[in-house]
């Protein structure tokens, strides 16, 4: 059985890999499709963002106050506010093309009042414009309410005595975890179990479905091959190409991920390297419950919708049944992806689930190897009962009908 199983397998990555479309489309695209899509977010956001603050924005100030003193010398409104903000003031007051600053008519800097700050906010330029208004504002306000204190002999420290500091109780591998550990746990696993999943559709409806249709089923059926044995062979090739299609799209997400932290700043993925970045992963330990975690969740997916594509009539019958089943597993999988799977641990016995929680595990360096163990027995049952499944069916006649 297991001879004729790889003949099946050698037959369908063969005819894959000859086909061009389904090469650039599983290996290719996904190296490119990431990077030029988060690079372009990255683009588009921190060249808008840059255009904003380069702009010169219309402020009309109504009611302008006298001076005000801050650290020691006396300063204009608009000369303060010129270090926020690039304006002139040539423009008629509450217009919906810029802002207004209305300050009351008998306001006075030593006094509690209100500001209004007015701005068309459906346009984002001008509700940046006062955002930054009143952040000015708050700047004021902040070294009013400092210098007052400073002149009854007091500071904002004798005004809040009580401080709180949070202790983190945590295994050290996730207190000394980057932000950007974190952003990769969360998003990583995720992501390859739906690139596992969506990586294998299409050529296993291909292989399955779509041979009914072309009629090349019904001759491989007639030569005495082991039901098994062709199930199981479909399962691997399927198998072979979602683990390729879904370390693709990994690699793809990573290299978009850098480059879109790069182009708007701010945020960095790894505090001290790589290592710090993939955490676990950087282990032997960690690397190979890995492998063997992506290698038994890639054959549960390929084996259901090996199974599926032998059950439908048609590959158009297959998209349909396929669709509902991705929409339930993206929602699964952005549920449970930031729950603590030590407190759930039958998530480590459902396909798909345990492998999203898993790997998550092993990038916090978290994972505990009775936890892994339950995860590939798991999915080892799942996968048998499937190509078992999709055995039985090769062996019944209705699996060549199409109408």
């Amino acid at each position: 059985m297991i001879k004729d199983s790889l003949v099946i397998f050698n037959k369908e990555t063969a005819s894959v890999l000859r086909d061009k479309r389904a090469v650039f489309t599983n290996l290719v695209l996904p190296l490119i499709l990431m990077p030029a899509i988060l690079g372009s977010i990255g683009f588009i956001q921190n060249y808008q963002t840059q255009k904003r603050a380069d702009t010169e924005y219309s402020i009309a100030i109504v009611n302008e106050p006298g001076p005000v003193l801050l650290a020691g010398a006396t300063t204009a409104f608009e000369v303060f506010l010129a270090d926020w903000l690039t304006f002139n003031t040539q423009i008629e007051p509450h217009s919906n093309q810029g802002v207004t600053v209305e300050f009351p008519a008998d306001f006075s800097w030593q006094q509690p009042q209100a500001i209004l700050v007015y701005a068309d906010t459906s346009r984002q330029d001008l509700t940046f414009a006062a955002s930054r208004v009143q952040a000015a504002i708050q700047e004021i306000n902040r070294q009013l309410g400092e210098a007052r204190l400073a002149a009854l002999g007091l500071d904002t420290q004798q005004l809040y005595p009580l401080q709180s500091e949070l202790v983190s109780l945590a295994p050290d591998s996730v207190a000394e975890a980057g932000e950007g550990r974190l952003f990769l746990s969360s998003v990583l696993p995720y992501m390859v179990i739906l690139y596992l999943f969506t990586g294998s559709v299409a050529l296993a409806l291909s292989v399955t479905a779509g041979e009914k249709e072309r009629g090349s089923l019904a001759s491989l059926l007639v030569n005495q091959v082991d039901r098994t044995a062709i199930s199981l062979g479909k399962t691997l090739a399927i198998m072979a190409i979602a683990i390729i299609n879904a370390l693709a799209s990994s690699v793809g997400l990573l290299i978009g991920a850098l480059l879109f932290s790069q182009l708007i700043g701010g945020f960095t993925l790894s505090v001290s390297g790589s290592a710090s970045l993939l955490g676990g992963i950087a282990t032997p330990w960690g690397s190979a419950a890995l492998v063997l975690i992506i290698l038994s969740a890639a054959s549960v997916s390929s084996s259901l919708v090996v199974f599926i594509g032998s059950r439908v009539r048609t590959v158009r019958e297959g998209n349909s049944v396929v669709a509902p089943v991705t929409m339930a597993l993206v929602i699964f999988a952005m549920m449970i992806v930031n729950m603590n799977a030590a407190q759930n641990e039958w998530m480590f016995i459902i396909p798909f689930i345990n492998a999203v929680v898993v790997m998550k595990s092993i990038i916090l360096g978290l994972l505990q190897p009775a936890h892994l163990a339950i995860s590939l027995l798991a999915n080892l049952v799942v996968t048998a009962i499937l190509v078992y499944l999709t055995a039985r069916e090769f062996n019944l006649e209705r699996v060549l009908f199409t109408e």
